[in-house]
Parts: C-alpha cells; sequence; structure tokens
C-alpha cells in the first residue's frame, strides 16, 4: 500500500494561502462585475464574502500578510474605499453580537 507524504506545516500554509487567493479574486471579479453593471447590493455582498475570507485564523501571520497586502494591494486599489467601509462595518457588527452576548452592551 502506497503511503503518501504527510503534508508539512509549510506546505499546508501554501495550500490554504492559493485557497483564500482563489477566493478573494473570484469575489473582487464578481464584484468588478456588478459594479459595472450598477447592482450595488450584489457588489456589497461579493466584497463582503472577500472580507469574510480575510478574518481568517487559519493562516499564519507571514501567509495573512501576503494575502492581505500583496495581492490585494496590487489588485484591489481602487475599491480600497469600498473595503474599508464594509470591513469597520463587519467588525462593529460582530463586536457589537460579541458585547451582547456577553452582557458588555
Amino acid at each position: 500500500m502506497p503511503m503518501t507524504p504527510a503534508i508539512t506545516g509549510v506546505e499546508e500554509q501554501e495550500k490554504l494561502l492559493e485557497d483564500a487567493i482563489g477566493v478573494v479574486k473570484v469575489q473582487a471579479f464578481q464584484m468588478k462585475h456588478c459594479l459595472d453593471k450598477s447592482k450595488l447590493m450584489d457588489a456589497l455582498k461579493h466584497a463582503s464574502t472577500m472580507l469574510g475570507e480575510l478574518r481568517t485564523s487559519l493562516l499564519s501571520p507571514k501567509s495573512y500578510y501576503e494575502l492581505c497586502i500583496l495581492n490585494l494591494k496590487k489588485k484591489l486599489c481602487r475599491f480600497h474605499k469600498i473595503f474599508l467601509i464594509i470591513f469597520f462595518i463587519i467588525n462593529f457588527i460582530f463586536s457589537y453580537i460579541h458585547n451582547f452576548r456577553h452582557g458588555n452592551y
């Protein structure tokens, strides 16, 4: 019975990073497509999905930096403001829900 080599931490991070970059690229493309067709709500949905991918805790700090800074900066500079707005809204909502559940409202 052939044995498959175990995945190392580095290989796992590369795979996770590759998957995350793929999701981000697809969502960015879909968002741009929706914006070109003046479908703002659909564009916001894709932006939210993309930002949800950026909230991952699975990536190492180095991989996370590569995902956020190197790839997004190259591809998505035009949408920087909309990403920031959605990112802050999502963080606000998650913080509010967390505080409400723990009685810190």
